[in-house]
């Protein structure tokens, strides 16, 4: 085990607890956060699967409401993050939308955390096909390799 080359990766609920995770952890030597909601009150706006989240913390425009938003969305805790982030998200993902990649990407960068972003013009929530999957490995090795060190 070597502590220096801990990355943190994963796609969707798991792309959302990564962002989650860089704000309050500094371990990491790499993130990569896939299809990630940043912002659950945006969310539960502008997603066609966002109103799932009303069920649990009931809804954002209730004053009532607004700070369990805040205090579960990782956009929350971004200005504490240091990981270099890559972030890939889908143009035409409904249940992620691209705007919370877009905040994402410009909290860290405004913040000087090395940042890249990779936007794919597919629909849905997944790869979309072989070679956006098999794209998305090879751009996530290379980043891990870059920030971690190369594969053993």
């Amino acid at each position: 085990y070597d502590a220096a080359r801990v990355a943190v990766s994963c796609y969707s609920y798991g792309g959302v607890m990564t962002s989650w995770m860089i704000g309050r952890y500094h371990d990491w030597c790499a993130d990569i956060p896939s299809a990630s909601v940043i912002d659950f009150a945006d969310y539960y706006d502008q997603s066609e699967t966002g109103i799932w989240i009303g069920s649990l913390l009931g809804s954002p425009h209730l004053a009532q409401n607004r700070r369990k938003y805040q205090e579960q969305s990782p956009a929350t805790y971004l200005d504490q993050a240091t990981t270099p982030t890559l972030i890939m998200q889908n143009v035409g993902d409904t249940n992620a939308p691209v705007g919370q990649a877009y905040t994402l990407y410009h909290a860290l960068k405004d913040r000087g955390v090395e940042s890249r972003f990779i936007l794919s013009d597919v629909d849905g929530h997944g790869h979309g096909d072989p070679l956006h999957e098999r794209q998305a490995y090879v751009l996530s090795l290379a980043w891990m390799n870059e920030h971690c060190g190369p594969a053993r």
